[in-house]
């Protein structure tokens, strides 16, 4: 009688190799699912970035091409564009959101969610023939944090127009 030499794996192999697999295959969707949450993050944070500096950007320009600023208060600030409409732009802390309100009657935009806070301050100076203050100077200022890290954006711009008041 002849012996067959068996060839194989036996069963204690092949459930060592699948358990080691099986460590393998975990190990890999953890990382894999780590790299997918960092994009996501980081998706966010420039999505928000963008939207943030959109925003002041054309609160900027804005208050560059407008007729009369007003400073209502450091949340709010109300013009009157170079087409005599009226509109404000005001930071609402409840919803954490920026808000442009135009025309008559009024149309209100949200322009930016998610920032903790708007400050507008002004640089200004008594007109010599008016009497009556002129803002030389609005500087705009958005805090946001987001799950990367806190930022902070801001922005100077001088009036072009003549009647700018505080």
């Amino acid at each position: 009688m002849k012996k067959h030499k068996r060839t194989g794996f036996t069963l204690v192999e092949v459930l060592m190799a699948t358990a080691l697999m099986s460590i393998v295959m975990v190990a890999l969707c953890a990382a894999v699912t780590g790299t997918m949450d960092s994009c996501r993050v980081n998706q966010n944070f420039v999505e928000s970035s963008n939207k943030t500096k959109m925003s002041l950007a054309l609160v900027e320009r804005t208050v560059r091409n407008a007729a009369t600023v007003v400073l209502t208060s450091s949340t709010r600030l109300d013009y009157v564009d170079e087409f005599g409409n009226v509109g404000a732009f005001v930071y609402n802390a409840p919803t954490h959101s920026l808000t442009m309100i135009q025309g008559s009657p009024a149309v209100t935009s949200t322009l930016v969610r998610d920032i903790n806070s708007v400050q507008f301050r002004a640089d200004s100076e008594p007109d010599p023939e008016t009497k009556v203050v002129r803002i030389v100077r609005l500087t705009i200022d958005i805090a946001a944090d987001s799950e990367v890290a806190p930022q902070m954006f801001s922005a100077s711009v001088s009036p072009r127009r003549a009647r700018s008041y505080q």
